[in-house]
């Protein structure tokens, strides 16, 4: 709408009043189409075809964020199963990677934090060696862990309860590797003063000693069959033994 505008004109002497007719912005612009009909459709054309494409872009942008956050909402869900199967399969170390890589996920709920907690749980503490223990083992069956140690000895624990079940001793330096025979029956141990024993598993009694090598054994290993011992000494060598400790290379 105009403006009506009252002033006096100094060059007509007081008392004269002109009337100024001021246009808003509006009255141009439709006073401006009125002179180019043809130029104000296009326009307006072109102007309607951008606030479409700026609504439809608007919504197309919505709608792949709403799906974006649908899809990392079911690769959380997905990761969290996967960390569930892990733990129940006894991959510890996979399950802590998976919560790892979800560790800043804005999908991260009370499952999140469900899993991580026994993820950095003890289960369990075994207590008995006055040393650093070196090595660890678990039986076939998985009932029992051996355990080699500074301390000169291996100990054997009841795997559920922590009980020490067993203490393999008369050695004479520290053991750097303990393992089982597949029937479970028997231990093998590798120690610093470059032997190698196999003992009952059941009674702890001595039952072989398998000297060759000339340092320390840092690892001993048993065939799947259980009739070959395979021993790795700082001596830079491998020797293999038969189950009765006679060394057959």
């Amino acid at each position: 709408m105009g403006l009506l505008r009252f002033r006096e004109h100094p060059s007509f002497g007081p008392g004269l009043v002109f009337l100024r007719h001021f246009q808003s912005r509006a009255e141009k612009l439709w006073r401006w189409c009125r002179r180019q009909p043809a130029f104000a459709t296009v326009l307006g054309f072109a102007l309607a075809a951008l606030m479409i494409g700026l609504a439809t872009t608007s919504w197309q942008w919505r709608r792949a964020e709403r799906e974006r956050i649908a899809g990392q909402r079911q690769l959380y869900v997905a990761t969290m199963n996967l960390v569930q199967a892990e733990w129940e399969q006894n991959h510890v170390s996979r399950a802590k990677q998976l919560l790892e890589v979800t560790a800043q996920a804005q999908e991260r709920g009370f499952e999140w934090y469900y899993w991580q907690r026994p993820m950095h749980q003890e289960l369990m503490a075994l207590r008995g060696h006055i040393r650093p223990i070196l090595a660890v083992a678990y039986s076939p069956d998985g009932h029992r862990i051996a355990t080699g140690s500074a301390d000169y000895s291996a100990r054997v624990w009841d795997a559920e309860t922590g009980k020490e079940l067993l203490a393999l001793k008369g050695l004479t330096a520290p053991v750097r590797s303990v393992t089982f025979f597949p029937d479970g029956q028997r231990i093998v141990t590798g120690s610093w003063d470059k032997t190698a024993r196999i003992w009952d598993g059941t009674t702890g009694k001595l039952l072989h000693s398998l000297k060759g090598h000339t340092k320390a054994i840092f690892s001993v290993a048993v065939s799947t069959d259980g009739q070959r011992i395979a021993t790795g000494s700082l001596d830079h060598t491998v020797r293999i033994w038969d189950q009765t400790g006679f060394l057959c290379s």
